[in-house]
């Protein structure tokens, strides 16, 4: 039987890079976040102007709306992937950004 040996590669982090991997990860998913709402924002301009002259450009409006749909996915669904402790890997609130501590490891984050 051979002897089980840790092949863990991780290390420990310092304060200041521990704040820089939360910081980096948060402005992925507020730049996801903000994207999907340009594009919503693109989607009612399209229908609003189209209502209003009275062309036809729902399809348009459609794929703007559309976009922002897949763009709220895809950042809901990378906040909950990336938006953790990496210490610990304890999901952290993207939308309580006053959190100053990891609730399982009690590391500063922030």
């Amino acid at each position: 039987m051979q002897p089980q040996t840790n092949h863990s590669t991780a290390r420990s982090l310092s304060q200041d890079e521990i704040i820089q991997s939360v910081d980096f990860r948060f402005r992925i998913c507020q730049f996801l976040f903000r994207a999907a709402v340009v594009w919503v924002v693109i989607g009612i301009v399209l229908f609003a102007i189209a209502f209003s002259a009275g062309i036809l450009l729902s399809g348009l409006s459609f794929m703007a709306m559309t976009i922002s749909l897949g763009l709220f996915t895809a950042a809901f669904a990378v906040t909950l992937a990336i938006y953790r402790c990496p210490v610990c890997d304890t999901r952290l609130s993207f939308f309580h950004s006053e959190q100053i501590d990891c609730a399982g490891c009690n590391v500063k984050i922030k």
